[in-house]
């Protein structure tokens, strides 16, 4: 054994340090909230999908593709060669000859396993339609400026940019067809059972929710739509849509985005009969709010409806906050997908 060592630590006073006020006095710590799910409230326990995005499920076993003018992917401008200087040592010259190299034939090899891979899981059968509708668009569609080659569709940002217009024009072409969720591979359904963390920011006590505290990111609109929701018979229970990890895939200007809707409540609409509603509380409007909320009610909605493993979903926008009964009424009574007018 070694002997002890002992060492002496000279730090700085605390109220070496003056603050913005001009003050030394240390500020107390904001209080602390542990935020979790209640064992005995286990009977309000809310369950709800993940998804990763959409598919489409097509009764023809014969697919066909009809690629409009502006579904293209072009490529320009990207660096074919790299001088990388080394600290010590020559330079090095980094190109993409192994991607110059490959076979257009490898290439449609590799986007329609894409394909199949992303949208066509359980229909293996489709393979060889596929190759061929990818063969007619990198021959139609692709756009290959100065300098650049086919093999370049196999890097990320491109290959998925062709194989979303790709599966686009196999859709739009195909007469029935029906939306369903792409779940995420694993732990596809998740529970307010496994919320636990902890906040500094004010929290509402909560009754119909199996979390104990509803909490403010704002200094009005998640409390008071709480407290509504908390005084409506229809309510039988809900939760603020925090560390639950509920999300919904949208894309924006050709990019994949996730959004956090506010509230899941689950609603009584008759003896028999419930609805789990979705619920985004909007303040100011603008163009990526408008696509989060169309994706929700048009593709999210509809989506996991079809699939139907976790009971029927419906989702509102809320504007304005005092309408939070009305609105939610109105939905039960005539239906969701008409609550749009009564904003």
């Amino acid at each position: 054994m070694f002997n002890a060592e002992y060492a002496e630590v000279y730090g700085v006073p605390f109220n070496f340090f003056i603050n913005a006020e001009g003050s030394t006095k240390v500020p107390f710590p904001k209080e602390l909230h542990r935020v979790k799910s209640l064992p005995e409230r286990e009977q309000l326990e809310l369950k709800f999908p993940r998804l990763e995005g959409y598919k489409y499920d097509f009764k023809e076993e014969k697919i066909t593709a009809n690629f409009s003018s502006d579904l293209k992917t072009v490529i320009e401008n990207i660096p074919t060669k790299v001088d990388v200087a080394g600290i010590l040592g020559d330079a090095q010259l980094h190109t993409l000859d192994s991607l110059k190299k490959i076979r257009t034939q490898e290439i449609i090899y590799r986007l329609s396993s894409r394909l199949i891979e992303k949208y066509f899981q359980e229909k293996y059968w489709l393979f060889p339609q596929l190759k061929d509708i990818v063969d007619e668009y990198i021959r139609t569609r692709a756009i290959f400026k100065d300098n650049m080659f086919p093999g370049l569709l196999l890097i990320a940002e491109f290959r998925d940019d062709a194989i979303t217009k790709i599966y686009q024009s196999i859709v739009a072409n195909q007469p029935e067809k029906r939306i369903l969720p792409i779940l995420t591979p694993y732990d596809y359904i998740g529970s307010t059972k496994y919320v636990d963390f902890l906040t500094t920011k004010n929290v509402r006590l909560t009754v119909k929710s199996h979390i104990n505290y509803v909490v403010a990111d704002t200094e009005e609109w998640e409390q008071g739509v709480a407290k509504k929701l908390e005084e409506m018979d229809e309510v039988i229970c809900y939760v603020k849509n925090q560390g639950l990890n509920f999300l919904i895939p949208y894309e924006h200007q050709g990019l994949s985005h996730f959004y956090t809707p506010d509230f899941i409540v689950k609603l009584s609409k008759n003896k028999n009969e419930y609805i789990n509603l979705g619920i985004e509380v909007t303040g100011k409007k603008d163009d990526k709010k408008a696509v989060k909320v169309y994706t929700a009610k048009k593709l999210w909605i509809p989506a996991v409806n079809n699939w139907g493993e976790l009971g029927h979903w419906d989702f509102i926008e809320i504007q304005d906050i005092h309408q939070t009964q009305n609105l939610i009424r109105y939905g039960l009574e005539h239906g969701f997908d008409r609550v749009d007018t009564q904003v």
